[in-house]
């Protein structure tokens, strides 16, 4: 009986040395992945620089013509940014939520749109994913874009999208910003729910009047923007349950 007794006390500890082997692995990785957009986020710089219309342009690439308030204006992508738009065709923007970790380039594979759901901004197998866009939208035209990130327990990626439930939260967190090339683009948070995993946000409507009359139907709320951007993440509320974001375009 003192046999078995050893033998079981042998096979648990090693358990918790396997276990906590794993544990060490994962975490090292969790923190290495993080640490590699924190490298990207110091060369692209993207908030020190004041971004500004201008009608001066600087290359021909960085530079797209828009109309605001009824003048012809240029936008000026951040100059990090459009440089890591040049060498990394994946990546189509940048999104910041102020106060909160979301601080990321948003990717986009066109052909497959869970490419980015573990692999990195350049493609290589991770396990916190990337920031993308659905393939079958566009970042840059008006109507609705659908934007998914990973739920990490380290608080990292999408995580702190759960976070506007709460209507305080919300309330405390109304600065998000995304840049592409072509615009900026400032938004507004007005509904965060959980609830199922939903396939009818990969749609891409005709008119303003169905994308408003949509939105109403997932959140009760009536939007005025002809631009809709819904952030996703996974909920742990309930099986397969997912949280959903929706930010109307201010202005």
């Amino acid at each position: 009986m003192n046999g078995m007794k050893k033998i079981t006390m042998l096979v648990l500890a090693l358990v918790c040395v396997i276990s906590g082997s794993v544990w060490v692995n994962a975490y090292t990785k969790k923190m290495a992945d993080e640490a590699a957009y924190e490298e990207i986020r110091e060369t692209v710089q993207i908030h020190d620089l004041e971004v500004q219309p201008t009608t001066v342009a600087p290359t021909e690439t960085k530079v797209v013509e828009t109309v605001a308030d009824n003048k012809q204006e240029s936008y000026v992508a951040p100059a990090g940014l459009a440089d890591l738009m040049a060498s990394n065709q994946n990546v189509i923007g940048w999104l910041t939520i102020g106060n909160t970790k979301i601080d990321y380039p948003v990717c986009q594979n066109k052909s497959d749109n869970e490419y980015f759901l573990h692999r990195d901004i350049n493609g290589q197998k991770n396990t916190a994913g990337s920031i993308y866009l659905d393939s079958i939208q566009d970042i840059n035209a008006k109507g609705l874009h659908v934007v998914y990130g990973h739920h990490m327990k380290n608080g990292t990626m999408f995580k702190d999208v759960s976070r506007f439930t709460s209507t305080k939260y919300m309330a405390e967190h109304q600065d998000i910003t995304l840049w592409t090339g072509k615009r900026e683009i400032k938004l507004k948070p007005i509904a965060c729910y959980a609830g199922p995993a939903d396939g009818s946000y990969r749609t891409n409507f005709q008119t303003t009047d169905e994308l408003h009359k949509f939105i109403k139907t997932k959140c009760g709320k009536d939007i005025i923007s002809d631009n809709v951007f819904v952030f996703i993440t996974c909920s742990y509320g309930g099986n397969d349950e997912r949280t959903y974001l929706i930010c109307e375009e201010e202005g």
